[in-house]
């Protein structure tokens, strides 16, 4: 609920936030550039600029008491271009010392360093030059060798090392920007590596330490081919994996009209519509087969010709995406599309129409198999802002593209949506809704709001991932659990300068009481989760920057049947989650976390918790720029769960690690970590080295960490 939440809420908050950047110190030819943003509200907030690439990931802000910071260094004499991403949503800094125009009807901010590192004048901009090309990159580069710590297949906890896997993991996109011409840009965006199987040296049972390192010794001679997928396979070899090229993205951007072209792992052009992300800029062109997409967009010129002729007020955007990236393997043809205006700069409305069709070139165009309808609407209306979004589905049977012809239900890559009926008798399984108004006003900060999602509702183009950097757009984060109905608020109050208190209630239920289709066992069954919060500023009180916040989470079942499983007991109230976070002073964080895991509903009874997860966490800066992390963990037991030693699952752990920048210019950071049944860091990717936390508490469940040692180094470079 959170993430609906905070995107409610997350642009009034940052438009009212206050921004800043100062100079720090100077050293061997480099300055220190300080930037800060005031937002308390806000869950996750980076800066972006020409020196990351306007990589969202690449630079994350610290959190002080609701300012959140980072220290970048940049070669005296100097400018760089730049822009807050706070939960999502980009911010211009008003209160930048110069702007440029973004492209995109806002502005950037731009900083200039003189020579003896202070602020100064811009610099003289250079003449546009006929031809010229940009490159950047993001790499990634790890080792990483695992143990169990189980005996029996997993099934006993010993404590003692087994030998299980280790490998090195590949990951490179590179990006060259440009002009073909002073007017024509273009960019060509590759992935040349793409491996993070971590089992190419050694895999226990299917792969010796020795043949791993004679297909190293190998993958030397073709090394594309042996980052991406982690061997030497044999060409002549008919079962031998043979080599791509992860992803390929290039296209031409001009004043009139933008055309983007992909293949493979890249990802498509995203697109936002008020409450929802429409269209996941994660999902691939095809995972499994090569698809492809061509999408056409329009330019700030052809845009402008309604605004002209409108004085300014309406500011029309639309784009047309034709693909064979439907079922995101690569095989289904597709097409989305959809238009944008903007009214005034206050109101905003958004149409999209998503459609998959057949999979191969014979049936391209007569299955139509899906169709989604979404609006969007956003509007203010002085300190209230409303946000309203809905989807209509209409599906269509497959034939079989056997000899029989028999025709098929339609499957969508949905693990949540499969089989549709395509013409419910309940027309509501084909409906999602998300409605809400923020309300800022002193000193209180509201949000009311309720959604609903069908039974068998689905959103094209979007997917429900795991992997870190895949689930802030998770279709049920955004829509919900199928056949589900919730009402939620979030009010936050300023009760002096120092302290701030909040609480986010949500109530969930059955949308329909259709036989078979039920989220919960019992369709009458109501579920109450409430989610009180406070952050306190000790800064006065200490005389230094220092903070402590922290929420707890209850939630409560009406109905007998979807009580929830703890051991052999089910209890209708538990405390569900908790969160604890102190700042002593900068550069000092410490956070205890508590996740009983909540587990309920017809769709997770395979999985009963047997225990509960206590986390304590801690990271320090100290000196020559390295920040150390530490943290250990304990599971509690439940009642009437066997011994940890018969289960498998050990009873404690702990991890520890470093990260350090070693180069600015490069952005290149080394980084380090041990974990022993207990793994708080992220996974390899743009995360590498640093805690993977959803709020204070770790953000996927750690059973699959419960009886594993890890060693992982790595070095990341974003330049």
């Amino acid at each position: 609920m959170k993430k609906i939440l905070a995107a409610c809420s997350a642009l009034l908050a940052a438009s009212a936030a206050a921004a800043d950047v100062r100079a720090g110190n100077v050293q061997d030819g480099t300055a220190e550039l300080i930037f800060s943003y005031e937002n308390p509200e806000a869950e996750k907030v980076s800066l972006v600029g020409d020196f990351n690439g306007w990589n969202m990931e690449a630079d994350a802000m610290e959190n002080d008491g609701g300012t959140w910071t980072l220290s970048l260094r940049i070669l005296a004499g100097s400018s760089v271009t730049y822009k807050f991403v706070a939960d999502g949503n980009w911010i211009s800094d008003p209160n930048a010392p110069d702007s440029s125009d973004d492209g995109f009807g806002g502005k950037n901010g731009v900083v200039t360093v003189t020579a003896d590192g202070k602020i100064g004048k811009p610099l003289p901009k250079e003449k546009p030059r006929e031809q010229h090309v940009e490159f950047h990159t993001w790499t990634n580069i790890g080792f990483q060798n695992c143990w169990t710590t189980a005996k029996n297949g997993g099934e006993e906890y010993s404590g003692d090392f087994s030998e299980d896997s280790a490998g090195l993991g590949f990951k490179s996109y590179w990006k060259f920007t440009g002009n073909a011409t002073p007017s024509v840009p273009i960019f060509l965006e590759l992935a040349t590596a793409e491996n993070e199987s971590f089992s190419n040296i050694y895999e226990k049972g299917s792969l010796s330490w020795g043949d791993g390192f004679r297909d190293f010794a190998l993958g030397l001679f073709s090394p594309i081919s042996y980052a991406n997928d982690g061997t030497s396979a044999d060409l002549d070899d008919d079962d031998g994996d043979l080599s791509y090229l992860g992803h390929l993205k290039f296209g031409i951007s001009s004043p009139y009209v933008k055309y983007t072209m992909g293949w493979k792992y890249a990802g498509l052009p995203g697109h936002t519509s008020a409450n929802w992300t429409t269209v996941d800029p994660e999902w691939e062109a095809g995972y499994e087969a090569t698809g492809g997409f061509g999408h056409l967009e329009t330019g700030e010129k052809l845009g402008s010709i309604i605004a002209d002729a409108t004085g300014g007020a309406v500011k029309v955007t639309a784009a047309l995406s034709l693909n064979r990236s439907a079922d995101r393997k690569g095989r289904r043809f597709g097409l989305y599309s959809w238009i944008s205006a903007d009214i005034l700069g206050k109101h905003s409305v958004d149409f999209q129409y998503n459609g998959a069709y057949g999979d191969t070139n014979e049936r391209a165009f007569d299955d139509i198999v899906e169709a989604d309808l979404i609006a969007g609407y956003k509007g203010a209306f002085g300190p209230l802002t409303v946000k309203a979004n809905a989807l209509a589905n209409f599906y269509g049977n497959s034939k079989s593209t056997g000899e029989s012809g028999k025709v098929v239900r339609y499957d969508p890559d949905s693990p949540d949506v499969g089989g549709v009926e395509w013409n419910p008798d309940n027309k509501l399984d084909n409906l999602a809704a998300n409605a809400n108004a923020s309300l800022d006003w002193a000193p209180f900060r509201i949000v009311m709001g309720g959604r609903f999602r069908g039974y068998q509702a689905h959103m094209l183009y979007v997917k429900e991932g795991y992997q870190e950097e895949e689930q802030e757009n998770q279709l049920s984060r955004q829509l919900g659990p199928v056949n589900t109905q919730r009402y939620f608020a979030d009010i936050g109050c300023s009760v002096s300068d120092a302290l701030s208190l909040g609480i986010a209630p949500y109530m969930q239920m059955n949308l329909t009481k259709d036989e078979g289709h039920s989220f919960y066992k019992d369709t009458g069954n109501i579920e109450f989760v409430v989610r009180p919060r406070f952050f306190y500023d000790l800064s006065k009180t200490l005389g230094r920057k220092s903070s402590v916040d922290g929420y707890i989470e209850g939630s409560f079942m009406s109905a007998d049947d979807d009580r929830y499983a703890r051991g052999n007991e089910s209890r209708s109230a538990i405390i569900s989650e908790a969160g604890l976070r102190f700042i002593p002073r900068s550069g000092i964080t410490l956070m205890y976390g508590f996740n009983g895991n909540p587990t309920h509903g017809v769709y997770y009874d395979a999985k009963v918790q047997d225990y509960a997860l206590h986390s304590l966490l801690a990271s320090l800066d100290v000196p020559l720029g390295i920040t150390v992390m530490a943290g250990a963990g304990i599971r509690q037991a439940y009642s009437g769960v066997g011994d940890f030693s018969e289960t498998g699952i050990s009873p404690w752990g702990f991890a520890f690690g470093a990260r350090k920048v070693i180069d600015r210019t490069w952005n290149v950071t080394l980084h380090g970590e041990f974990s022993y049944n207990f793994d708080p860091f992220a996974g390899f990717g743009s995360m590498s080295g640093k805690f993977f936390l959803r709020d204070y508490v770790l953000d996927r469940d750690n059973d699959w960490a419960a009886n594993l040692a890890k060693l992982r180094i790595g070095v990341n470079i974003d330049f």
